[in-house]
């Protein structure tokens, strides 16, 4: 007979990615013994990536706290109960035997209910920082794991777990393989997340529009996200820019990394521990305003250069144009970046959580 695992969370890929790099541990080391359900909600990249993984999805009423109108979150409020009552309902059917919360709104019911039932509860924080919805569930969850030691002052959790970053097993299994080319077209892999970011693109749509001459002896793979996928794919097919896709979300990261000799994203610690485990050399531009942490993360690596910084204010298509010139005309910039983010990979993260979970009474 099989164990019920939940996992519980979601929203972006700074939480589904994490959440499937945990289930496939388990599943490579306790082969046939596990049933994974992934409790989430509607609105999260999870009602995409999920499925294709092969784990059953349950959506649950609840909606955000943080950054919305305050209509918003009287609705979110209306609502818990009924997301409470479905993780009731989901707890007492399929009787896990671990409920693991990975951060974001949707992990409240199902850690908070599954506590209250005496389950044994996990939270997963990888920030220094901890985001708000774990500073609350750590005083329900019995176990916190966390990246950072000095996380465990800002959490109320019983017990902790030093762990490293659980990276998906498709970037783990090609970790090591990617290798800068320093002939041929200067590869660029552009994304700002799952849902993309509007400044990035911004800058680059400007970049093109100011010159064409950068191009030459370039190509581009530019994830855009949904919001802008519709304006981008028309300027790009209108302008018959043939070294240039656009996608609105790509699903095969482990291999456009491999394809790329650099890439320009965002800063969130999903993507550098992906960026770390391939030694993917990396331009950063962190989310301002509330992604302090973003900043903080890319300010450590560029302080060891093992990534080039900057701030999106200071972010434009000049300095893009002067930036991606440069690098053209020497490539080993990025031989010294690709060489310096690899140490800040940790080997295993998975596995150890998957360890430490499994073998919790």
């Amino acid at each position: 007979m099989k164990t019920t695992v939940f996992i519980t969370g979601g929203g972006t890929g700074g939480h589904v990615y994490p959440a499937l790099a945990i289930a496939d541990a388990l599943e490579k080391k306790y082969p046939g013994k596990i049933d994974f359900h992934f409790l989430g909600t509607k609105r999260g990249m999870e009602v995409k990536v999920v499925p294709e993984h092969g784990i059953q999805l349950h959506l649950l009423k609840i909606g955000r706290f943080a950054g919305v109108s305050k209509f918003e979150k009287i609705m979110t409020l209306l609502f818990m109960p009924l997301a409470f009552a479905q993780a009731l309902w989901l707890i007492l059917r399929y009787r896990p035997k671990a409920i693991i919360g990975v951060g974001g709104y949707a992990s409240f019911p199902a850690v908070i209910v599954g506590s209250l039932m005496a389950r044994n509860t996990y939270i997963w924080e990888p920030n220094a920082r901890p985001g708000m919805a774990n500073v609350w569930l750590s005083k329900f969850a019995k176990h916190a794991l966390v990246v950072f030691e000095s996380t465990k002052k800002k959490l109320s959790s019983r017990n902790y777990e030093i762990v490293g970053y659980p990276v998906r097993g498709e970037i783990a299994q090609r970790s090591g393989e990617n290798a800068v080319r320093k002939e041929g077209p200067l590869k660029i892999l552009i994304f700002g997340g799952s849902q993309g970011a509007r400044p990035i693109n911004k800058i680059v749509k400007e970049a093109i529009l100011k010159s064409k001459d950068w191009l030459e002896g370039v190509e581009i793979v530019h994830q855009v996200g949904k919001w802008d996928y519709s304006e981008f794919s028309t300027f790009y097919e209108t302008l018959n820019l043939r070294n240039v896709e656009c996608h609105e979300f790509l699903f095969d990261m482990e291999e456009r990394y491999l394809w790329a000799d650099m890439v320009v994203c965002r800063a969130g610690m999903g993507t550098i521990a992906e960026l770390a485990a391939m030694g993917q050399a990396c331009w950063l531009i962190p989310l301002p305003g509330g992604g302090l942490d973003q900043q903080e993360n890319a300010t450590e690596l560029a302080n060891k250069g093992a990534a080039i910084m900057t701030m999106q204010p200071q972010f434009t298509a000049e300095e893009f144009i002067e930036k991606i010139e440069s690098i053209k005309q020497d490539r080993d910039i990025l031989v010294r970046l690709s060489e310096n983010i690899s140490d800040f990979h940790t080997p295993k993260g998975a596995e150890k959580i998957a360890e430490f979970i499994w073998n919790t009474k």
